[in-house]
């Protein structure tokens, strides 16, 4: 498996009733704690309730996820994750123009708790733009998941932000 375009999309990467029961559980609690991050597009908890951990465990036990990561990484093995994070997007005034990427060398596999797309804050991603040193890119990919499905990307991938926001997360992050 090749994955030129910089990411893969996989479908029901762990059980979608399992990431929905995070997302209800932290409706109830995330307005009681301060973020650890609060970014530009989505805040970012510092925590790890058990069904995060759950997730993760789920992910990273499914070897066509590894395989997918390890892929992306350009390793042959990819070991656990460094760590992990759980967000919720934010409403914001979305600029197309402004382009982002996440971190070099990384690969990031973001599992929807909640259904995901550019309606409640997904990112819109370039297709390929982490191997392109120049301009003209692309257009933009918009991707809609639901609950349990995983978008595993490399951190070098172009993409900005939408306006949406409400969209649920957790991200596993490998190096």
């Amino acid at each position: 498996m090749t994955f030129t375009e910089g990411f893969s999309i996989i479908e029901s990467a762990v059980s979608g009733d399992l990431a929905r029961q995070l997302a209800k559980f932290l409706e109830q609690e995330l307005p009681l704690r301060a973020p650890g991050l609060k970014g530009e597009k989505y805040s970012q908890y510092d925590i790890q309730p058990p069904l995060a951990l759950q997730i993760k465990e789920e992910f990273i036990n499914n070897a066509e996820n590894i395989t997918v990561v390890a892929e992306l990484l350009q390793k042959s093995v990819a070991k656990a994750p460094d760590y992990i994070s759980i967000g919720i997007f934010h409403e914001t005034d979305a600029d197309p123009t402004k382009l982002k990427t996440a971190g070099e060398g990384r690969v990031y596999a973001t599992i929807a708790l909640t259904d995901l797309g550019p309606n409640n804050g997904w990112f819109a991603f370039f297709e390929g733009s982490h191997k392109q040193k120049k301009s003209p890119l692309k257009g933009p990919t918009t991707v809609n998941m639901k609950a349990g499905d995983a978008f595993v990307w490399r951190g070098e991938l172009v993409y900005h932000h939408s306006s949406g926001g409400g969209g649920m997360f957790e991200t596993l992050v490998y190096r």
